[in-house]
Protein backbone atom coordinates (compact mmCIF):
# COMPACT_ATOMS: atom_id res chain seq x y z
CA UNK A 1 0.00 0.00 0.00
CA UNK A 2 1.10 3.52 -0.64
CA UNK A 3 1.82 5.89 2.19
CA UNK A 4 -1.06 8.17 3.04
CA UNK A 5 -2.30 10.39 5.82
CA UNK A 6 -4.74 8.31 7.79
CA UNK A 7 -7.92 9.54 9.45
CA UNK A 8 -8.66 8.43 13.00
CA UNK A 9 -10.30 5.14 12.21
CA UNK A 10 -9.66 1.46 12.26
CA UNK A 11 -9.86 -0.86 9.37
CA UNK A 12 -13.38 -2.25 9.63
CA UNK A 13 -14.75 -5.23 7.72
CA UNK A 14 -15.37 -4.23 4.09
CA UNK A 15 -17.89 -5.76 1.72
CA UNK A 16 -16.95 -6.25 -1.88
CA UNK A 17 -19.14 -7.46 -4.69
CA UNK A 18 -18.36 -9.35 -7.85
CA UNK A 19 -20.42 -9.61 -11.05
CA UNK A 20 -18.47 -11.90 -13.36
CA UNK A 21 -15.07 -10.20 -13.15
CA UNK A 22 -16.43 -6.72 -12.37
CA UNK A 23 -17.01 -5.19 -8.94
CA UNK A 24 -20.45 -3.68 -8.29
CA UNK A 25 -22.66 -2.78 -5.37
CA UNK A 26 -24.78 -5.71 -4.29
CA UNK A 27 -27.80 -3.47 -3.70
CA UNK A 28 -27.87 -2.65 -7.40
CA UNK A 29 -28.74 -6.21 -8.44
CA UNK A 30 -31.97 -8.15 -7.88
CA UNK A 31 -29.95 -11.37 -7.53
CA UNK A 32 -27.50 -11.30 -4.63
CA UNK A 33 -25.55 -14.29 -3.32
CA UNK A 34 -23.88 -13.43 -0.04
CA UNK A 35 -21.06 -15.47 1.26
CA UNK A 36 -19.61 -14.66 4.63
CA UNK A 37 -17.22 -15.57 7.40
CA UNK A 38 -16.43 -14.40 10.89
CA UNK A 39 -13.00 -14.00 12.45
CA UNK A 40 -12.14 -14.04 16.13
CA UNK A 41 -10.52 -12.14 17.76
CA UNK A 42 -11.06 -8.82 15.97
CA UNK A 43 -7.98 -7.35 17.68
CA UNK A 44 -5.16 -9.73 18.59
CA UNK A 45 -2.57 -8.98 21.25
CA UNK A 46 0.10 -11.63 21.81
CA UNK A 47 1.95 -11.42 25.16
CA UNK A 48 5.65 -10.68 25.30
CA UNK A 49 7.76 -13.81 24.82
CA UNK A 50 5.07 -15.59 22.75
CA UNK A 51 5.64 -16.10 19.02
CA UNK A 52 2.29 -17.49 17.83
CA UNK A 53 -1.13 -15.87 17.38
CA UNK A 54 -4.30 -17.86 16.66
CA UNK A 55 -7.44 -16.80 14.80
CA UNK A 56 -10.66 -18.77 14.42
CA UNK A 57 -12.52 -18.47 11.12
CA UNK A 58 -16.16 -19.57 10.81
CA UNK A 59 -18.32 -19.79 7.70
CA UNK A 60 -21.63 -18.01 8.27
CA UNK A 61 -22.96 -18.63 4.76
CA UNK A 62 -24.89 -21.49 3.24
CA UNK A 63 -22.14 -22.50 0.79
CA UNK A 64 -18.51 -23.46 1.18
CA UNK A 65 -16.18 -20.46 1.07
CA UNK A 66 -12.44 -20.06 0.63
CA UNK A 67 -10.49 -17.42 2.59
CA UNK A 68 -6.99 -16.16 1.83
CA UNK A 69 -4.88 -14.84 4.72
CA UNK A 70 -2.19 -12.20 4.19
CA UNK A 71 -0.16 -10.41 6.85
CA UNK A 72 0.99 -6.81 6.36
CA UNK A 73 3.75 -5.15 8.38
CA UNK A 74 2.36 -1.95 9.92
CA UNK A 75 4.43 1.21 10.22
CA UNK A 76 3.54 4.83 11.01
CA UNK A 77 4.92 8.34 10.78
CA UNK A 78 3.49 11.78 11.44
CA UNK A 79 4.29 12.76 7.85
CA UNK A 80 3.16 9.71 5.86
CA UNK A 81 0.56 8.20 8.20
CA UNK A 82 -0.03 4.45 8.17
CA UNK A 83 2.12 2.27 5.92
CA UNK A 84 1.28 -1.38 5.16
CA UNK A 85 3.61 -3.69 3.22
CA UNK A 86 3.68 -7.50 2.91
CA UNK A 87 5.40 -9.01 5.94
CA UNK A 88 8.41 -11.26 5.28
CA UNK A 89 9.06 -12.25 8.90
CA UNK A 90 5.78 -14.13 9.41
CA UNK A 91 4.58 -17.70 8.87
CA UNK A 92 0.85 -18.28 8.21
CA UNK A 93 -0.72 -21.77 8.49
CA UNK A 94 -2.86 -22.25 6.49
CA UNK A 95 -2.58 -19.29 4.14
CA UNK A 96 -5.68 -20.41 2.22
CA UNK A 97 -8.56 -22.14 4.04
CA UNK A 98 -11.77 -23.65 2.65
CA UNK A 99 -14.66 -23.49 5.10
CA UNK A 100 -17.72 -25.70 4.78
CA UNK A 101 -21.12 -24.23 5.76
CA UNK A 102 -21.11 -23.61 9.53
CA UNK A 103 -17.57 -24.98 9.54
CA UNK A 104 -14.48 -23.47 11.11
CA UNK A 105 -10.73 -23.28 10.71
CA UNK A 106 -7.97 -22.33 13.11
CA UNK A 107 -5.30 -20.10 11.53
CA UNK A 108 -1.94 -19.66 13.25
CA UNK A 109 0.42 -16.76 12.58
CA UNK A 110 3.96 -17.05 13.91
CA UNK A 111 7.05 -14.87 14.01
CA UNK A 112 10.05 -16.38 12.23
CA UNK A 113 12.35 -14.87 14.87
CA UNK A 114 11.86 -13.68 18.46
CA UNK A 115 10.55 -10.14 18.61
CA UNK A 116 12.83 -7.34 19.75
CA UNK A 117 10.28 -4.84 20.99
CA UNK A 118 6.68 -4.60 19.91
CA UNK A 119 5.82 -5.84 16.40
CA UNK A 120 2.67 -4.51 14.69
CA UNK A 121 0.79 -6.07 11.79
CA UNK A 122 -2.56 -6.08 10.08
CA UNK A 123 -4.02 -9.41 9.06
CA UNK A 124 -6.05 -9.22 5.85
CA UNK A 125 -8.60 -12.00 5.31
CA UNK A 126 -10.31 -12.09 1.93
CA UNK A 127 -12.94 -14.36 0.46
CA UNK A 128 -11.71 -15.93 -2.77
CA UNK A 129 -14.43 -15.74 -5.45
CA UNK A 130 -15.56 -19.16 -6.69
CA UNK A 131 -16.07 -19.79 -10.39
CA UNK A 132 -19.55 -18.50 -11.37
CA UNK A 133 -22.06 -21.18 -12.33
CA UNK A 134 -23.05 -21.37 -16.01
CA UNK A 135 -25.40 -18.54 -16.92
CA UNK A 136 -24.90 -16.69 -13.64
CA UNK A 137 -25.98 -13.05 -14.04
CA UNK A 138 -26.31 -11.91 -10.43
CA UNK A 139 -23.94 -10.39 -7.92
CA UNK A 140 -21.92 -12.31 -5.37
CA UNK A 141 -21.00 -10.47 -2.19
CA UNK A 142 -17.45 -11.06 -0.97
CA UNK A 143 -16.08 -10.24 2.47
CA UNK A 144 -12.73 -8.71 3.40
CA UNK A 145 -11.69 -8.12 6.99
CA UNK A 146 -8.53 -6.48 8.32
CA UNK A 147 -7.56 -7.29 11.90
CA UNK A 148 -4.83 -5.55 13.95
CA UNK A 149 -2.20 -7.94 15.34
CA UNK A 150 0.35 -6.96 17.98
CA UNK A 151 3.22 -8.99 19.40
CA UNK A 152 3.51 -6.73 22.40
CA UNK A 153 6.36 -5.82 24.70
CA UNK A 154 6.10 -5.24 28.43
CA UNK A 155 5.26 -1.70 29.50
CA UNK A 156 2.77 1.04 28.77
CA UNK A 157 2.39 3.68 26.05
CA UNK A 158 3.86 7.09 26.80
CA UNK A 159 2.22 9.61 24.50
CA UNK A 160 2.83 13.34 24.10
CA UNK A 161 -0.08 15.14 22.39
CA UNK A 162 -0.18 18.42 20.53
CA UNK A 163 -2.66 20.40 18.43
CA UNK A 164 -1.37 22.64 15.67
CA UNK A 165 -2.77 24.91 12.99
CA UNK A 166 -1.35 24.44 9.51
CA UNK A 167 -0.53 27.38 7.27
CA UNK A 168 -3.95 26.80 5.65
CA UNK A 169 -5.72 26.92 9.02
CA UNK A 170 -6.22 23.15 9.20
CA UNK A 171 -6.35 21.72 12.74
CA UNK A 172 -3.91 18.84 13.19
CA UNK A 173 -3.88 16.48 16.17
CA UNK A 174 -0.46 14.94 16.73
CA UNK A 175 0.81 12.19 19.01
CA UNK A 176 4.30 10.84 19.71
CA UNK A 177 4.49 7.52 21.56
CA UNK A 178 7.88 7.02 23.21
CA UNK A 179 6.65 4.03 25.21
CA UNK A 180 7.13 0.31 24.40
CA UNK A 181 3.40 -0.43 23.92
CA UNK A 182 0.87 0.77 21.33
CA UNK A 183 -2.03 3.07 22.25
CA UNK A 184 -5.61 2.48 21.08
CA UNK A 185 -8.27 5.09 21.82
CA UNK A 186 -11.91 5.70 20.82
CA UNK A 187 -14.53 8.46 21.10
CA UNK A 188 -12.00 11.22 20.46
CA UNK A 189 -13.12 14.82 21.07
CA UNK A 190 -11.51 18.24 21.17
CA UNK A 191 -13.40 20.49 23.58
CA UNK A 192 -13.01 24.21 24.30
CA UNK A 193 -13.00 25.81 27.76
CA UNK A 194 -16.79 26.20 27.73
CA UNK A 195 -17.26 22.49 27.09
CA UNK A 196 -18.27 22.89 23.44
CA UNK A 197 -17.14 20.08 21.15
CA UNK A 198 -14.97 21.51 18.38
CA UNK A 199 -14.08 18.24 16.63
CA UNK A 200 -14.76 14.59 17.23
CA UNK A 201 -14.27 11.11 15.85
CA UNK A 202 -15.82 7.93 17.20
CA UNK A 203 -13.65 5.38 15.42
CA UNK A 204 -10.49 3.92 16.97
CA UNK A 205 -7.15 5.64 16.64
CA UNK A 206 -3.78 3.92 17.03
CA UNK A 207 -0.33 5.21 17.90
CA UNK A 208 2.26 2.45 17.56
CA UNK A 209 5.10 1.99 20.03
CA UNK A 210 8.03 4.28 19.24
CA UNK A 211 6.10 6.07 16.50
CA UNK A 212 4.37 9.39 15.88
CA UNK A 213 1.08 10.12 14.15
CA UNK A 214 -0.78 13.21 13.01
CA UNK A 215 -4.39 13.49 11.90
CA UNK A 216 -6.37 16.36 10.36
CA UNK A 217 -9.58 17.18 12.25
CA UNK A 218 -12.58 18.97 10.82
CA UNK A 219 -13.79 21.90 12.94
CA UNK A 220 -16.00 24.89 12.16
CA UNK A 221 -14.59 26.91 15.05
CA UNK A 222 -12.23 29.81 14.37
CA UNK A 223 -9.16 28.76 16.31
CA UNK A 224 -5.98 30.72 16.93
CA UNK A 225 -2.59 29.74 18.24
CA UNK A 226 -2.61 29.81 22.01
CA UNK A 227 -6.26 28.76 22.39
CA UNK A 228 -6.73 26.28 25.24
CA UNK A 229 -8.43 22.99 24.45
CA UNK A 230 -9.06 19.63 26.09
CA UNK A 231 -8.45 16.36 24.27
CA UNK A 232 -10.87 13.71 25.54
CA UNK A 233 -10.94 10.03 24.63
CA UNK A 234 -11.61 6.58 26.03
CA UNK A 235 -8.91 3.99 26.56
CA UNK A 236 -9.94 0.53 27.77
CA UNK A 237 -13.36 1.98 28.62
CA UNK A 238 -11.91 4.74 30.81
CA UNK A 239 -12.47 8.41 29.91
CA UNK A 240 -9.24 10.43 29.84
CA UNK A 241 -8.58 14.13 29.33
CA UNK A 242 -5.42 15.90 28.18
CA UNK A 243 -5.07 19.73 28.23
CA UNK A 244 -3.69 21.23 25.04
CA UNK A 245 -2.80 24.68 23.74
CA UNK A 246 -3.08 25.23 19.99
CA UNK A 247 0.37 25.72 18.51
Amino acid sequence: MRHQRSPLKAAPARRRTLAGVLLALAICSPAVFAGGFQVSPTIAEVPAGTKVASFELRNTGSDATTVQVDVLAWDQSDQAGDSLVPANDIIVVPRVATLEPDGGQLVRIALRHPATGEQSYRVRLREVPPPPPPGFMGVRTLIEQVVPLFFVAAGEPKVAWHATLSDKGELLLGAANSGPHYLRIVDIQLVDQRGAILADHHGPGYVLAGHAMRWPLVTHARLARGDLLSLQFKRDGSLQSVPLAVE
